[in-house]
């Protein structure tokens, strides 16, 4: 399954303004889709796309209505977090997951702190009641992500043969796999060929006689 930055960057601001925020949730427990979007096109594109993914992201977060902080501070945020989550690395993907969602929180509670924005003590305060469904909303997706991709690869997977008498296969690839080599098996000699130039000739009276070889 392909994601694309651009339009999962263009969707998830407007989804965390006209849906999200407007559910009847208890106070502070509202998931923060921008940050799972963007950690999820890093995880499953890499890091250049999480990086476009969580600058342009940020930067709509910024600037879309009711937005009442400092211009730039998601979109700074989002792309350390983008870039950080899509290098490679050797923690699985439900770790990299958690670890983005977490990191990414506490760095834009962070950053209100060193910008001395007020709404620091506030967002500080309803961290630990949203970070949770934060968690769960990336969990579900990546779920639902990754059983797509493998019932698609399995939808891909060609049908050797025909499912009905008469039908032509679809694809005969399958049936043309290397032999696996037989241990103890001697390789194949190359036959042997009677010399044409000098050399005894078999004895008279003995036809059938293979020419003899220098050994």
């Amino acid at each position: 399954m392909r994601i694309s930055p651009a339009l999962t960057a263009l969707a998830a601001p407007v989804l965390q303004v006209t849906v999200v925020e407007r559910l009847p949730l208890p106070e502070g427990t509202a998931p923060d889709v921008v940050l799972a979007a963007v950690v999820l096109v890093a995880v499953v594109c890499g890091p250049i796309p999480g990086v476009l993914a969580g600058f342009t992201a940020g930067l709509a977060t910024d600037l879309v209505p009711p937005a009442d902080g400092v211009a730039g501070r998601s979109a700074l945020v989002l792309c350390a977090v983008g870039y950080a989550c899509g290098l490679p690395g050797r923690l699985p993907a439900p770790a990299v997951l958690a670890l983005g969602v977490t990191g990414g929180s506490l760095a834009s509670v962070a950053a209100d702190a060193l910008l001395r924005d007020p709404r620091t003590v506030p967002e500080a305060a309803e961290l630990p009641l949203a970070l949770p469904s934060t968690l769960l909303i990336s969990s579900l997706v990546w779920l639902g992500v990754t059983r797509w991709r493998a019932g698609a690869a399995a939808r891909r997977i060609p049908d050797a043969f025909p499912s009905r008498l008469g039908a032509p296969a679809r694809d005969l690839s399958v049936l043309r796999a290397a032999r696996p080599p037989v241990a103890g098996a001697a390789p194949r000699r190359r036959p042997l060929h009677p010399r044409r130039l000098g050399g005894p000739r078999a004895p008279r009276g003995r036809p059938g006689r293979a020419w003899a070889h220098r050994r």
